[in-house]
């Protein structure tokens, strides 16, 4: 156990006593490597936790790369890549719209990409609805990412998961994550794209009128269709340690990095671009290319450049925040609530801990404690 971080281990090792949590992992990465981490417990199914959308983080990453290698321009038309998308509702949809969440659909509709072959998804695609004017923005899971896949794809001339594979988990040395949903997980998946919506058309919405955008298109699979276990889902089906996160967050940060992604690239990503779209916990999020850019992902002891990703319904999260040149991920498995405590109070109080072990982490110095403007502490 690295001594540096013997505050928030304890916390873990309390919550983990008291029957909070099943398992905990922390990770701190600077851009030279990590820093320092632990384990307790089981923190995710099988030997790892499940990164479900902050595994978005390696597709942001592998972007960044190709943009700064001049292979692709955040700017570039979707359909330069997929024409077969060129249609009124994708016409000028740009790269940086996808990595933004700026494209506002009434549906999820690549949510069934878990049963569905991708040809098939982009045929569904064309015929994509609109959010309804005035609905503001929306946060999808599956389909931005889904389409930025499918263009690294393109760019690539090899699948995307084979070309992140080898352009950013190897060099990062990610020895550990996985692109393929974990096996042990795959019902979990079934039922959480399944309970998106019922599959006789109706929609769990307040308001019939207004159905919940993140919802996949409710006229695609039947229910006698079984989740594909022979392949991944960019954005949503990778595994593997905190250790591994926090070095893909880190390329993002200040200083060298191992992809040699340029610091103009860099800022682009990590610059608010849309603002108070869709909600996480309860926040409104603010987007760069790929990453939430807002201190909200972790605490208002952080600044306000912080970005980041939530993954598998909060039970994991991984920042960074440049003006301490350091990032973090953290899993957290176990009870939404217990004894009052919500998942999100629980995390917050280990992010905390860490930061109080900081000082002692190369002798990094703790930022003022000042909260964000509006806010009472962390959310």
């Amino acid at each position: 156990m690295p001594a540096e971080l013997r505050g928030s281990m304890r916390v873990a090792e309390r919550y983990l006593t008291q029957g909070a949590c099943q398992g905990a992992e922390v990770a701190v990465a600077d851009h030279t490597g990590l820093r320092g981490g632990f384990r307790i417990g089981r923190a995710g199914y099988g030997e790892f936790p499940l990164w479900t959308c902050a595994g978005k983080s390696l597709l942001t990453v592998c972007v960044a790369a190709l943009v700064g290698r001049r292979m692709l321009s955040f700017t570039d038309r979707i359909v330069t890549y997929l024409p077969e998308l060129d249609t009124g509702l994708w016409h000028d949809v740009r790269l940086c719209d996808l990595l933004s969440h700026s494209v506002a659909l009434r549906h999820d509709p690549a949510a069934w990409a878990v049963f569905r072959d991708d040809d098939e998804v982009l045929r569904r695609l064309r015929s994509a609805v609109p959010a309804t004017p005035g609905s503001g923005g929306v946060y999808l899971r599956w389909t931005n990412f889904f389409l930025v896949g499918q263009v690294i794809t393109r760019v690539a001339g090899q699948s995307w998961d084979t070309y992140v594979q080898r352009h950013v988990m190897d060099p990062l040395m990610l020895r550990d994550t996985r692109l393929r949903f974990p096996a042990a997980a795959l019902g979990e998946l079934e039922w959480f794209v399944r309970s998106l919506v019922q599959l006789d058309g109706s929609h769990p919405a307040a308001d019939p009128s207004m159905p919940d955008p993140s919802m996949p298109d409710p006229s695609m699979p039947d229910s006698s269709m079984t989740v594909r276990a022979d392949r991944s889902w960019p954005g949503m089906s990778a595994s593997g340690p905190m250790s591994d996160l926090v070095r893909v967050l880190a390329v993002l940060l200040p200083g060298e990095n191992p992809l040699a992604i340029p610091p103009s690239v860099i800022s682009e990503v990590t610059t608010v671009r849309n603002q108070n779209t869709g909600a996480i916990e309860g926040n409104p999020l603010n987007w760069g290319l790929g990453v939430m850019v807002d201190r909200r992902i972790a605490s208002s002891r952080f600044t306000a450049e912080t970005f980041g990703y939530f993954g598998h319904n909060g039970t994991v999260v991984g920042f960074a925040d440049p003006a301490r040149g350091l990032s973090f991920a953290v899993a957290l498995r176990g009870p939404r609530t217990k004894g009052g405590l919500s998942l999100p109070l629980r995390r917050a109080a280990i992010i905390h801990a860490i930061l109080d072990d900081l000082p002692t982490l190369n002798d990094v110095p703790a930022l003022d404690d000042v909260p964000a403007a509006g806010s009472d502490g962390p959310r």
